[in-house]
């Protein structure tokens, strides 16, 4: 072994301050190393975490649109916390609004009360509906005997108070005909024009 290799060995072997110092140097440098080992697995943990998260509010607002965009034989429609129409489904357009000249352009971001203004009694029926859901324990209220305005069928409501994704309160309803479950004792007819009668009793 040359004099050159001999005193470098000498040099990290040995005893002399040089050689501690160089030690001393490969601990920290080790023990460094696995910190930072830790530290990436805490790191990825977080961020898996947080990635997580984001996946699942991304799925709930995908199922939240597939839900929007299934078309329904029934019409339904959904208003915001201040009972503001947002949506109506292709068939309320066609069976409710199309009958009054109206488009779903024409209803967006108005009450009831602006919609069918006309139909003072209607409009008395759905705020009903709307405040029973309010009440109940479930958000749910559901009303039998239901007539739109200018439609001869006749139809029960289903009103829902849910929130979506954001928090934020919407109403949710959907009407199918009476004749699914039986005529009711009661039918709450949307009164004509000037004709102030609110419900019209059938007899059984």
């Amino acid at each position: 072994m040359g004099e050159l290799q001999t005193t470098f060995l000498a040099f990290i072997f040995g005893g002399g301050v040089a050689g501690s110092g160089l030690v001393a140097y490969l601990k920290w440098f080790s023990e460094s190393a696995k910190k930072a080992r830790e530290d990436r697995a805490t790191f990825d943990e977080r961020e898996l975490k947080r990635y997580k998260e984001h996946y699942e509010n991304f799925q709930r607002q995908i199922d939240a649109l597939n839900i929007a965009i299934i078309p329904s034989p029934s019409p339904e429609w959904k208003k915001d916390g201040r009972r503001r129409y947002i949506y109506v489904s292709a068939s309320y357009e066609l069976s409710v609004l199309l009958p009054l000249g109206m488009s779903a352009a024409d209803v967006l971001q108005k009450t009831d009360a602006e919609i069918f203004k006309d139909y003072p009694s209607f409009v008395s029926v759905l705020n009903g509906i709307d405040e029973e859901a309010q009440r109940g324990t479930e958000h749910i209220a559901v009303r039998h005997g239901v007539f739109f305005p200018k439609n001869p069928r006749q139809m029960m409501v289903i009103k829902e108070i849910a929130q979506n994704v954001k928090r934020e309160t919407l109403y949710i309803g959907r009407a199918y005909p009476d004749s699914l479950t039986g005529a009711p004792a009661v039918c709450y007819r949307a009164a004509a024009p000037g004709d102030e009668a609110d419900v019209t009793r059938k007899q059984t």
